[in-house]
């Protein structure tokens, strides 16, 4: 969000702005499984603009494009709706494909996909938690609350 603010007023000076991948970019930081967490569920539910409906809307779409498919393929359902879902799994990770090779990872990393979408989703909600609990965002020791 910080980033975002910081490129919009950028914007606004008249600067060109370019968001790229990079291999010569290298976080020097160690980052922990829960440091990810804490660092996207700080400002998932802010991305939403603190809607529930936004938080509902885009829960079923990331359930509807990156669980159902995978969990209907473990179901094994009628043909038709393993063809559908073997498709969606197929064009998910053909989207995700050419990030998978610029980092030279393996082209199974593409099936991961589904649970980063998982994992996000539940960041997210984490987020509206925290949120409707009072606490708006909390950062290097600081929380922020929803009346600020």
């Amino acid at each position: 969000i910080d980033d975002c603010a910081l490129a919009a007023a950028a914007k606004r000076r008249g600067a060109t702005l370019f968001l790229g991948l990079s291999r010569s970019v290298r976080s020097l930081r160690p980052y922990s499984f829960a440091d990810f967490w804490r660092m996207v569920s700080r400002t998932a539910f802010t991305q939403l603009r603190y809607s529930t409906t936004r938080l509902l809307v885009a829960s079923c779409a990331l359930l509807v494009v990156f669980v159902v498919p995978p969990a209907t393929l473990l179901a094994g359902d009628s043909p038709a709706a393993l063809a559908v879902a073997t498709a969606a799994l197929g064009a998910m990770a053909a989207c995700y494909l050419p990030v998978v090779r610029f980092y030279s990872l393996p082209a199974t990393w593409t099936l991961t996909l589904p649970l980063a979408a998982a994992l996000f989703l539940g960041m997210t909600w984490h987020s509206a938690l925290r949120y409707w609990r009072g606490v708006r965002a909390h950062w290097k020791e600081r929380a922020y609350g929803v009346a600020e």
